[in-house]
């Protein structure tokens, strides 16, 4: 019952401000409104004025926008061929999403590993930590860049954006649940470190780890944006990317508040499960 209250309360709420922000946003960009091709010499001026009223979907309000998205009109993609804004988010949610859980899978699937077999021998732990630290500092584009040159899939730079943020949490668990007076007990009984660690330590850290896995679902999606867009993956964030660079308000209008919901979802599961 909390969660539902709190998804009936917060999302709207996040919603209605992210929605009218990113209109203004885009709305009062530089350059907005105005179509290159109107500049064009070769153009006549009929041609001109069949493009400037193209632009009509620029003069909606917020409300106009509020009215159609809830009536499941997203209108179409001047920028992309007038295809329907329904059918381009249709056509590459799926690669997106297939590369944020896998990402997310193999960030912590990673990280759990490493950080309890650094509980049992120290060199590993020094080396996750270097390793962290060394991704941490890095920023988002280089790595996306780097992922773009070797011809890596894009769930491998998603995974190197959470793995820092996952395995520093995850150790701090492990190192936390390992100093705990039970698992103390349990070791001067003659149990194995190892078997301390897999039924004991798992046990203790274990919830707090499902809530960090629903808090980095949000860091993935918010991380595949620049991915996809540096890689040219065919996803929502190369949607994104090139609907921010037309200033599409009508293409970008849905994505904000697609991403928005994800994150917000997540969130809320996340502190569900704390």
């Amino acid at each position: 019952m909390r969660v539902a209250a709190r998804l009936l309360v917060r999302l709207p709420v996040t919603l209605l401000f992210v929605g009218l922000f990113g209109w203004l946003l885009v709305r009062l960009a530089p350059g907005f409104g105005v179509d290159e091709r109107e500049i064009d010499s070769r153009f006549s001026a009929e041609s001109i004025a069949a493009l400037q009223a193209e632009q009509g979907a620029t003069a909606e309000t917020p409300l106009s926008y509020a009215r159609r998205f809830l009536q499941g009109d997203f209108g179409t993609s001047q920028t992309f061929g007038n295809i329907p804004i329904a059918q381009l988010i249709q056509e590459r949610w799926a690669l997106t999403t297939t590369s944020v859980v896998v990402a997310l899978m193999a960030a912590w699937v990673l990280s759990i590993v490493w950080a309890g077999l650094g509980a049992l021998w120290r060199p590993l732990d020094w080396s996750g930590s270097v390793v962290s630290f060394s991704l941490l500092a890095l920023p988002s584009g280089l790595v996306a860049v780097g992922v773009f040159l070797i011809g890596a899939p894009v769930a491998l730079g998603i995974a190197a954006a959470v793995f820092p943020v996952a395995f520093r949490y995850t150790r701090q668990l492990v190192f936390d649940a390992m100093s705990q007076p039970c698992i103390f007990a349990a070791a001067a009984r003659g149990v194995s470190r190892i078997s301390v660690l897999v039924r004991h330590a798992r046990a203790l850290a274990g919830p707090q780890l499902i809530s960090l896995i629903g808090a980095s679902a949000a860091m993935a999606v918010g991380a595949a944006i620049p991915m996809e867009a540096i890689c040219d993956s065919p996803g929502l964030g190369q949607l994104a990317w090139k609907a921010a660079l037309a200033r599409d308000l009508p293409t970008l209008m849905p994505l904000i508040l697609l991403i928005a919901t994800v994150i917000q979802v997540a969130n809320i599961a996340a502190e569900a499960r704390a």
